[in-house]
């Protein structure tokens, strides 16, 4: 048995059925009068809904990743201060406050580890 000529078969049932559902529906719309508004009217509020369903979902991706990166950024001051004392620095002390956190409030002084 040949794959192939079995998913062939399957598209060109599905080609023709596709374009016997076109065909079947201009052949009924040029009979009954009010069907190609009908028609109209649901392809305009399917492709509407599609565009609103895009656009929510880019909109949710764009603040997901907002959000991403001010955690990204927090735990990265987080992460800084817990190891200030091993990673050398010419600049200290520093403090560092990060916005829009005010419980968070770090200060490191001249501390270096004895080795």
């Amino acid at each position: 048995m040949n794959n192939l000529t079995d998913h062939r078969t399957h598209e060109v049932r599905v080609i023709t059925g596709v374009i016997a559902i076109i065909c079947a529906t201009a052949c009924a719309t040029s009979i009954i009068p009010g069907l190609e508004d009908l028609i109209n009217r649901a392809l305009l509020i399917g492709a509407a809904v599609v565009l609103l369903g895009v656009a929510a979902r880019l909109g949710v991706r764009w603040v997901r990743e907002r959000l991403e990166d001010r955690e990204d950024d927090r735990l990265a001051v987080i992460w800084r201060a817990e190891h200030a004392a091993r990673i050398p620095s010419t600049d200290l002390p520093v403090i560092v406050t990060p916005v829009g956190s005010p419980r968070l409030r770090v200060v490191v002084s001249d501390v270096r580890e004895v080795a």
